[in-house]
């Protein structure tokens, strides 16, 4: 099981690029999952945002708030909060994986 919020920011520092900085409001991003979403692609969309300063949110779209998420390849991933949750929300970005 691959909790999503274990992704920690980092910074591209050989690059030089950076989004955002202590002095900046962070963006805040939601990606919707299901069973049978591409693990591949809901962990590079989550990697790459978060490591560029983004506030990313995974949110399952599982009826009855079920967080766990069978992905395409077998691999559970728990969300961090249910779609439902998100609803009210106001969200910069939302990033659906393939």
């Amino acid at each position: 099981v691959i909790h999503s919020s274990i992704i920690k920011p980092a910074t591209f520092s050989s690059t030089g690029l950076r989004m955002s900085s202590t002095s900046e409001t962070k963006k805040r991003v939601l990606v919707p999952i299901a069973d049978d979403s591409e693990e591949i692609e809901t962990t590079c969309i989550t990697d790459v945002l978060t490591r560029f300063g983004a506030e990313v949110v995974v949110a399952s779209v599982k009826t009855g708030g079920e967080l766990v998420c069978k992905m395409s390849r077998g691999i559970k991933v728990v969300a961090d909060i249910s779609i439902e949750e998100a609803t009210g929300q106001e969200w910069d970005l939302i990033a659906l994986p393939g």
